[in-house]
């Protein structure tokens, strides 16, 4: 995975079609160092990646990370980027993440989720439609990509009308969040589509102080106070969330008809049994994890596995290594969507636990059960290829035939 005298950090290529060999021989130690980007430590274990996530000896506050692995210089050109992401929920802690948490909270709660409910069902029901049509269609590009994008579109507020502009921001974002080391255009342009991102949701976050709705800045444009900092943590907040919450979903959304259809027993018992739809997603979610691994960051020097952490470096915890633990699971590399006592750390654990995680299994459960229901015999129509992304595990591209 990476040269023990280097200090670049090399990624094989068959590492994104097949993790799981690596992380089979990473868990063999508890704890690896990669001397890239001035020294970081891997976990790849359960037990050690469910303990860290609530050490408070940790921090969420990474947002130098993002840009660490750069020379020095063209870390400054990235200053605006890194002082936006430090506002934003999933890297604050203390009484700044508790406050916007709870601001946030009540959006994500399954009751106030409903009413999203029945429009995700009916943007699913006019896909189907679409894909009779075509016979063969591929699935990324026209529904698990665009689905989630518009589902979280209409929770935070953005109108019908930018959310493609909103799609494609985000994912330029989002590109580079994922991977650990990407280089300095692909940085250059995540923060040239965040500037841009930003200026749009000011301009929603205006139009819905003059006229609210029924959406999420609306509800929480009263709370903040005019023209202060709060008003750019809000923006701040509906970033990460239009950026995280659609590109894990939709992850998540192609890995369950993905592990489902080259696992015919199982889509067969689940076409038998509807009822374990539920247990299909949070089989998927521990299988083939979206979210592949987050990154804390000591606040002091540990000692760890009989190994010095320095403060301040960046603690990257295997979400999808320890997601197939043989001493937490049994037979993990085994996808089983019957499996009990499923305690994945899919979407993290303790304080920063996902917000989105009842969001995201509501659009997996809607969408799987339709897909389930009108394409019985949907079989995969070429080879699969994997996002060279190091954060996210999700299919490039994912053809299927669908016959109703």
């Amino acid at each position: 995975m990476w040269s023990a005298d280097s200090s670049s950090f090399h990624i094989p290529a068959q590492w994104y079609q097949d993790p799981y060999p690596v992380y089979r021989f990473l868990r063999e130690t508890p704890i690896h160092a990669v001397p890239a980007g001035g020294g970081s430590w891997l976990f790849p274990r359960y037990a050690d990646c469910h303990a860290l996530l609530r050490d408070p000896r940790l921090s969420a506050q990474r947002a130098q990370t993002l840009v660490s692995h750069l020379a020095p210089a063209a870390q400054q050109e990235f200053a605006w980027f890194t002082a936006l992401f430090a506002n934003m929920l999933p890297l604050l802690d203390g009484a700044a993440h508790r406050k916007w948490r709870r601001h946030l909270r009540h959006a994500f709660e399954t009751t106030a989720l409903r009413k999203l409910a029945p429009g995700t069902a009916a943007s699913v029901e006019s896909w189907v439609e679409g894909a009779r049509q075509q016979g063969c269609i591929e699935i990324m590009q026209t529904l698990a990509i665009p689905l989630p994008s518009q589902v979280i579109c209409e929770l935070v507020g953005v109108p019908p009308a930018l959310r493609a502009d909103v799609l494609r921001l985000s994912r330029l974002m989002a590109a580079f969040v994922a991977d650990l080391h990407a280089q300095v255009e692909v940085a250059r342009r995540a923060q040239h589509s965040a500037k841009e991102l930003h200026l749009l949701l000011r301009d929603v976050f205006l139009r819905c102080r003059a006229c609210p709705g029924d959406d999420l800045i609306s509800e929480l444009a009263p709370l903040v106070r005019r023209d202060s900092s709060e008003e750019e943590d809000l923006l701040a907040q509906c970033m990460i969330l239009l950026v995280t919450g659609h590109e894990t979903t939709s992850g998540l959304l192609a890995n369950c008809l993905l592990s489902l259809l080259t696992h015919r027993a199982q889509w067969r018992l689940l076409q038998r049994e509807p009822s374990l739809v539920d247990q299909a997603v949070e089989e998927t979610l521990r299988y083939e994890s979206p979210a592949q691994y987050v990154t804390r960051v000591a606040t002091e020097d540990l000692r760890l596995h009989g190994q010095s952490v320095q403060r301040g470096q960046p603690l990257v915890l295997l979400l999808g290594s320890a997601n197939r633990d043989t001493s937490h699971f049994k037979e993990p590399d085994r996808f089983d969507i019957t499996r009990q006592d499923n305690r994945h750390l899919a979407f993290g654990h303790g304080v920063h636990h996902c917000l989105g995680a009842h969001l995201a299994r509501m659009e997996a459960r809607i969408a799987l059960a339709t897909f389930l229901r009108c394409f019985p015999n949907a079989q995969l129509d070429r080879e699969v290829s994997w996002m060279e992304h190091l954060g996210l595990r999700a299919p490039r591209e994912l053809f299927l035939r669908v016959h109703g």
